[in-house]
């Protein structure tokens, strides 16, 4: 067991004098890796000691291919030299919110991230259409999952990966999903920036993929004096929710203009002077632990000949052969938003894609849609785009997901984009429904596809096979008739 003890001066919220950071490598096969008290250290730590435990685990392992990696690290690396990463929320109305409470509230807006590595989460957030004479502050979580199967309901509890008790921003005990409240003003909108010292776009314990919830009440950041205030802060109902998808620096930039103009922002720092004292030591460890990282993914490159996928051996001496890690994902398609209005009218795709992924085995892959013009194309290209950005609709998805800069082709071709999935065939209903698996999209490792957009476009993709440019880069595929944000699920939806 590995100890790391860490105390300082209690607050008026803490009951004890110091508290204690633990982190401990067990034999349990069901938890190995296990997390005692708050973990603002471990991040940085593990990533090290991963660096490290890869090296050794890399003899027949791969991935990555070394002649496309330094273009992929020139795109995490802003002018300044310090990685960052942009997020972007789309936030809609719970579709199973109570009637009484839905014809009073239908909140609608728009949640956009910024993290430099080992600085703080910043967000800006821009709402509307809350209750202008219900409560005036309203919870505002991180949740588990971006499942919206079930509307709001199917997020899943607050994000809490390191089992705390639920507390306030500023709390040294806290949930890492805990943001407080929003305060709307007297319209029933919110435009606001906050800014979180626990919760991360970087990392294994990364809030991309998962759900923001707006709720009816105030949370009462554990001070109600019930179990339920520990749990959820008596939030109430959600009223409203978006999966966070990946964004380019672009819809930062596009939004940070207009609330500029708008001369509404309300700056809310979710830390105290404490945590901002903590955290010139953890930016510190974070430098140390980062360049240790990438040596490390370097080195390893070059011992795995470039390739990588983590070594089966090593894994199974993490977990029992029945225990195999899973991940779940679900993915709401919805219509373009900004679609042609030709293709409007004859075509209203919906549905969902549901995602299985036992680690070292291919993703398997669930499709069901509904809404295609039965007098168009019968096949209708299919892919994992980079972005999950949604604030133009499926137009600032960007690009097919391409980390490997590798030309356009099919599925079981060896030069291809990850995002290449090749066709769907629709009925003569205007449905598909269909299952399919590939070896090289993943909801592991540092390129998942979680937070990134599945896009159904209007033609077929020839493939790579058109002998045009286009061809090469989008298969020629046309138009975007509907897309949806790649969120964490649980096993329920796979079943």
């Amino acid at each position: 067991m590995l100890c790391i003890l860490y105390s300082h001066r209690k607050t008026q919220r803490e009951k004890s004098d110091h508290y204690t950071l633990m982190f401990e490598i067990s034999q349990d096969t069901k938890q190995p890796f296990r997390i005692m008290a708050r973990p603002r250290l471990s991040q940085n730590f593990w990533l090290g000691v991963f660096a490290l435990l890869t090296l050794y685990a890399s003899r027949g392992a791969a991935t990555y291919y070394f002649s496309s990696m330094p273009n992929y690290f020139k795109s995490l690396i802003t002018n300044r030299g310090t990685p960052a990463l942009y997020a972007s929320c789309e936030v809609r109305p719970n579709i199973a919110l109570e009637p009484k409470l839905a014809q009073k509230n239908s909140v609608t807006g728009q949640v956009v991230f910024r993290q430099q590595l080992g600085k703080y989460v910043e967000m800006q957030v821009n709402l509307k259409g809350f209750d202008t004479k219900g409560s005036l502050l309203h919870g505002y979580h991180v949740h588990e999952f971006g499942d919206l199967s079930n509307g709001c309901e199917s997020t899943g509890a607050h994000y809490n990966p390191f089992n705390q008790a639920h507390g306030a921003p500023d709390d040294t005990i806290r949930h890492v999903g805990d943001f407080g409240n929003l305060k709307r003003d007297e319209s029933g909108a919110v435009h606001t920036e906050i800014a979180d010292g626990v919760s991360s776009l970087f990392g294994y314990n990364t809030v991309i993929g998962r759900a923001i919830v707006i709720h009816a009440n105030e949370d009462d950041l554990g001070d109600g004096g019930n179990p339920e205030s520990l749990a959820t802060g008596n939030a109430g109902a959600r009223l409203a929710c978006c999966v966070i998808g990946v964004a380019s620096e672009k819809v930062w930039k596009q939004r940070a203009s207009r609330i500029f103009l708008l001369g509404t922002t309300n700056v809310t720092n979710s830390y105290s002077f404490r945590t901002v004292c903590h955290s010139t030591i953890h930016s510190l460890w974070n430098t140390v632990m980062a360049k240790l990282f990438w040596l490390g993914a370097m080195l390893t490159l070059y011992v795995s000949h470039g390739t990588a996928t983590c070594s089966r051996t090593y894994y199974n001496s993490l977990f029992k052969p029945q225990q195999i890690p899973v991940s779940y994902a679900y993915c709401e398609v919805r219509p373009n938003k900004v679609l042609d209005p030709e293709l409007a009218k004859t075509n209203s795709v919906t549905g969902q894609v549901v995602l299985r992924h036992q680690l070292g085995r291919n993703i398997e892959i669930k499709v069901d849609l509904t809404g295609f013009d039965t007098e168009g194309s019968l096949l209708h290209g299919f892919h994992i785009h980079e972005l999950g950005d949604l604030s133009n609709g499926c137009d600032s998805t960007g690009s097919h997901f391409n980390p490997f800069g590798q030309d356009h082709g099919a599925p079981d071709d060896i030069v291809r984009h990850v995002g290449d999935l090749g066709n769907l065939e629709r009925d003569g209903s205007g449905s598909v429904s269909t299952n399919m698996t590939d070896g090289l999209a993943s909801l592991w490792g540092y390129n998942t596809i979680f937070g990134r957009a599945f896009v159904i476009h209007a033609d077929e993709d020839d493939l790579g096979k058109g002998g045009t440019e286009d061809s090469l880069t989008t298969g020629n595929a046309g138009s975007r008739l509907a897309c949806c944000v790649i969120g964490r699920a649980s096993e329920e939806v796979w079943n």
